[in-house]
């Protein structure tokens, strides 16, 4: 069983559309985390978060399949790179395949929510960006 996130995170590191934003293409270079930034990150950064991951179930019981949310966190000092970064993000989404099915016109990942926040206390202020998304996952993929 492969974790949701770390195939979240393998894509975009090899994901061309995000090496402007998040550093080198390297494993200890590559500014997106799970849950929370390393101190003193640099940004912009990207941040994921597993909301809620339940299995498909049938009455002869539980699938390998989900449909997970999945909340992505954009940070940086520029809201208008949040705003080119969600459009990267969308790319990478509509073509990101956790399930193992290849050759489909169009793959089964949603963004279900968007929202902006600012904290105008730091100095400059620090921008965020929030993605809810939902992303069908085969666990043995």
């Amino acid at each position: 069983m492969t974790y949701l996130l770390s195939k979240i995170r393998t894509a975009a590191l090899a994901y061309a559309g995000f090496a402007p934003y998040f550093g080198a293409q390297t494993q200890n270079a590559f500014r997106w985390y799970d849950q929370r930034e390393s101190q003193g990150t640099k940004f912009p950064a990207m941040l994921q978060t597993l909301i809620s991951n339940p299995r498909e179930a049938t009455f002869l019981g539980d699938m390998n399949t989900t449909f997970a949310r999945v909340q992505f966190e954009v940070w940086s000092y520029d809201p208008v790179l949040n705003d080119t970064i969600f459009g990267v993000l969308r790319q990478f989404l509509a073509q990101f395949n956790a399930y193992g099915l290849s050759g489909l016109a169009a793959n089964a990942n949603y963004v279900i929510g968007d929202r902006t926040n600012i904290y105008a206390e730091t100095q400059p202020s620090q921008y965020q960006r929030i993605i809810d998304t939902k992303i069908f996952n085969n666990e043995l993929v």
